[in-house]
This record gives C-alpha cells, structure tokens and sequence, in this order.
C-alpha cells in the first residue's frame, strides 16, 4: 500500500510501486474547486486526479481509495 496526493504520483513512481508489489493506492483531493485549492495552497488539478488513476489502472493498481476532506 502507498499514501500520497495525487501531485506526488508521477509516472516512473507509479511503476516503480507495481513493480515492487504494491496492489493499493491511496490519496486525499481536498476539493475540486480552483479557486478553493488556491486560496488553501492546494495545487491540484481534476486532470491530475483523473491522470493519476489512469496511470494506477494502466500499471495494474486498481484498489484506489480517496479520501476527500471537508
């Protein structure tokens, strides 16, 4: 299992925890709002979310929890 935000998954890190076994991925999204992230330091993004899980799927991690906070 590996814990991270969606901004701490880059592609050669995704393979790297498939390779060494890693079956479940977890990470929190703090909101979708731009402009919330933005006032809250939060620099993600609705496509890194959306490319992260893309990338999980592709390397065969498919048990992804979220954790959105309120």
């Amino acid at each position: 299992m590996f814990e991270g935000t969606p901004n701490s998954f880059s592609p050669e890190k995704i393979q790297l925890l498939a390779k060494h076994g890693v079956n479940k991925v977890t990470f929190g999204i703090q909101d979708i709002d731009e402009n919330l992230l933005k006032n809250n330091h939060r620099y993600q993004s609705r496509e890194k979310i959306g490319e992260t899980v893309n990338l999980l799927h592709a390397n065969n991690i498919h048990n992804i929890s979220v954790d959105i906070m309120a």
